[in-house]
């Protein structure tokens, strides 16, 4: 590539982008945008889906098979149930289905646009944090259901599913502290609880940035 010299370097942190301004080496000065990559990975069972780079995962059995997927998308995050997972960039969402046993290849079994900020998988069913609301749609994107938060509650920032034989739960984390979750067996969720907040009477904004129900 062209030899620079970097001059001064910016953070915008709400837009995760990284600001270089820099001297060309016929002595004139520009300025790139970086975007900021934060790799994921999650475990489901005998796999694991690692993000290798701002739009590629590679998908890895126990067994030693390997699958490397690529979409024409930036990455913010992904999760995996059973034999399906989800990759999604904040504008839009995509589906794969492999086989559990390490055999054929992966197909993409849905794809549509949604600013979901965080997802989680459970069975045939996707869960969406978009908004102030939980959506629970179908592979193709359909909303067939919604749990709705309280303005004091905020905005759903993470959200995570689990369960035990035909149980399953789901919880979320806000942007204001809140913790909250809900029986989702049935085809209508069940709140289990009141909401909590995390640090009660905190001074400054405590937002839950990762979380998980087992």
């Amino acid at each position: 590539g062209e030899d620079v010299t970097p001059l001064e370097l910016r953070f915008g942190p709400r837009e995760g982008l990284l600001a270089m301004r820099y001297r060309r080496a016929d002595g004139g000065a520009s300025v790139q945008l970086l975007h900021e990559t934060v790799l994921r990975r999650v475990m489901h069972g005998e796999w694991a889906l690692i993000q290798e780079s701002a739009s590629a995962v590679q998908l890895v059995h126990a067994g030693g098979a390997s699958f490397t997927i690529e979409v024409a998308m930036r990455i913010v995050g992904c999760a995996i149930h059973k034999d399906t997972l989800v990759l999604w960039s904040g504008s839009q969402v995509v589906l794969f289905q492999f086989d559990l046993a390490g055999r054929g290849d992966v197909a993409e079994i849905g794809s549509f646009d949604s600013p979901a900020r965080a997802a989680a998988l459970w069975g045939e069913s996707l869960y969406l944090c978009v908004d102030d609301r939980i959506e629970k749609c179908n592979f193709q994107g359909a909303v067939l259901s919604t749990m709705a938060l309280k303005e004091q509650e905020g905005r759903p920032t993470c959200v995570h599913a689990s369960g035990l034989g035909k149980s399953a739960y789901l919880v979320v984390g806000t942007d204001c502290g809140y913790v909250k979750a809900w029986d989702v067996t049935r085809r209508e969720a069940r709140q289990l609880a009141p909401s909590r907040r995390m640090v009660e009477g905190a001074a400054s904004r405590v937002v839950v940035a990762q979380i998980s129900c087992d």
